[in-house]
């Protein structure tokens, strides 16, 4: 079953939320969707992560996922396997209390030609900021870190 499909999605999303306080939530999204059309069943896909707040996928057709980290990693999974060193990491530089930190990631509609992708997060200031990156030309599971452009700044 490819990452994409419905089934797979929610299942991803159950054992994020599992690992945070939200799982009650989960349950009973899971629960709301059995009375539906069938049954689903929770089939792990990977775990032990820290304060997670999205998934993604690139549309490039390499079947990884990006979980974004409230705290300011985003981890790739590949083939049900976290990769050791995250694709982009932005601790210590943000702002991570309450609905705060690393917030939200968007892969450009041409990601797999021009390696495009952007983040939302807040910075220590305290301001929303959405900057664009690009991936890295010699590593498709790292991000250059050097392409950072701030394309919009919100006074929080």
């Amino acid at each position: 079953m490819p990452f994409d499909s419905p089934v797979r999605s929610i299942c991803l999303s159950w054992i994020l939320l599992a690992s945070s306080s939200l799982a009650a939530t989960a349950h009973e999204a899971v629960d709301g969707a059995q009375r539906g059309t069938g049954t689903f069943l929770l089939e792990p896909i990977v775990a032990g992560f820290n304060r997670p707040v999205g998934v993604r996928h690139a549309g490039d057709g390499s079947g990884r996922l990006f979980v974004i980290g409230q705290r300011g990693p985003i981890w790739v999974v590949k083939e049900r396997t976290v990769e050791a060193a995250p694709f982009l990491d932005l601790t210590g530089q943000l702002s991570t209390g309450n609905e705060q930190g690393l917030l939200g990631l968007a892969f450009h509609p041409d990601y797999e030609t021009n390696g495009f992708f952007y983040i939302n997060y807040t910075n220590t200031a305290g301001d929303t900021v959405v900057a664009r990156y690009q991936v890295s030309a010699l590593n498709p599971d790292l991000a250059d870190t050097g392409s950072a452009q701030v394309v919009l700044t919100v006074d929080q």
